[in-house]
């Protein structure tokens, strides 16, 4: 799934296989996403695969280069920019239409994208790894467009097409992003404006516990001024904002089992239509349109349920969590390859494959797992 030429990591190797069949969740995954690349280069290092690591680390510093004022949360393979997302006058999967090339999601604002690649740049000078003439001036970019950008609201991590908003998840990676770059100068030694990233990081933590989190419902919330939950909000830990087994986290995981998980045991992103609380009634969900721009509820997502059975592993729940795991293996085809997405009423694959998200969200599990395991192993 990586370039060999240029370290470029892609989603998938296909374009256009539908998420739910006979709809129109078609989208062109031959491209390259910095969350992604983020995710693989730390799992690449735990894994000893120091080549390809530094390949990708390369990869990303060229496609930050680009543009580093506005970075971009999707590039081409050799780390260019994303042009128009074009509909192709071809019958897809099963006739699945409109069949895409390129994509619409790298014209959007996430604000996201610069949390993943400092956090990422931050482990990575925790292992030993040096910054270079290049590394640092990009990072110290990246910060500076954090600030500048710093009240604007974007599509979010499901690259929404209705309105943006103030996700939480985005406001957090840039909480962590500009956490990254105070222990860049505070632990090592790095030159940067620290007093302005401290002020920022300080001003978000408490907008965000003032806004993405209600105590009236218990949890965090999907964006500022909503009661609603999704599966981004699962990744607030692994920044390190709240404890895995924070209490309000808890609450969080407790609502998001609840409200999105389908009758299969999968796990969906979101729900479309807030207000509609039944995931398995596809009329309502099929009469209007819901907050990503779409009629329908998308297909649960094989990554999110990888990310729910981490959060479920790390507070161990390890017996959960190994049967969430079961669930999605479910999901793989005879190679052990997974999608993106499963229809629960079809009971097969969808969306485009294989996915490379999916899979790196597995190896997290079951590296989370076998630490889980052991330490239960130690204490008995």
């Amino acid at each position: 799934m990586m370039h060999q030429a240029t370290g470029g990591l892609i989603a998938a190797d296909t374009t256009s296989l539908p998420e739910v069949l006979g709809g129109d969740r078609t989208w062109d995954y031959r491209l390259s996403w910095p969350r992604d690349a983020a995710l693989a280069l730390e799992i690449m290092l735990d894994h000893g695969h120091d080549r390809e690591a530094a390949q990708l680390r390369n990869w990303l510093l060229r496609a930050v280069a680009g543009d580093v004022d506005h970075p971009s949360n999707v590039y081409g393979l050799d780390g260019s920019v994303v042009g128009r997302e074009r509909l192709v006058d071809l019958p897809g999967y099963e006739r699945a239409r409109p069949v895409r090339e390129g994509n619409t999601a790298g014209s959007q604002y996430q604000a996201d994208v610069a949390g993943h690649v400092l956090v990422v740049f931050e482990r990575l000078r925790r292992r030993g790894v040096q910054e270079d003439h290049l590394s640092w001036p990009l990072q110290q970019g990246l910060l500076r467009a954090v600030v500048a950008n710093y009240e604007d609201k974007d599509q979010g991590v499901w690259e929404m097409r209705g309105e943006p908003q103030h996700y939480t998840y985005t406001r957090v990676m840039m909480w962590a992003a500009l956490q990254a770059g105070v222990d860049a100068v505070r632990i090592h030694g790095l030159p940067g404006d620290v007093e302005t990233w401290e002020e920022h990081r300080d001003q978000l933590a408490h907008e965000i516990w003032t806004n993405g989190y209600d105590p009236e419902v218990g949890s965090f919330v999907q964006y500022y001024g909503s009661t609603a939950v999704d599966a981004s909000l699962l990744q607030l830990p692994k920044v390190g904002f709240v404890a895995y087994d924070d209490e309000r986290m808890l609450g969080t995981v407790a609502r998001i089992q609840k409200e999105l998980t389908d009758r299969s045991g999968l796990l969906h992103r979101y729900r479309n239509l807030p207000q509609l609380t039944d995931l398995d009634d596809v009329e309502a969900f099929a009469s209007s349109i819901g907050q990503d721009g779409f009629a329908g509820q998308a297909a649960p997502s094989v990554s999110a349920t990888l990310q729910l059975a981490d959060q479920l592993a790390r507070c161990e729940r390890v017996e959960e969590a190994v049967k969430l795991l079961d669930t999605v293996l479910g999901a793989a085809n005879e190679l052990g390859l997974l999608p993106t997405t499963f229809s629960t009423s079809e009971r097969r694959a969808t969306g485009n494959f294989p996915h490379s998200e999916s899979h790196l969200n597995l190896i997290r599990v079951l590296d989370t797992l076998e630490v889980m395991q052991g330490r239960s192993s130690a204490q008995s």
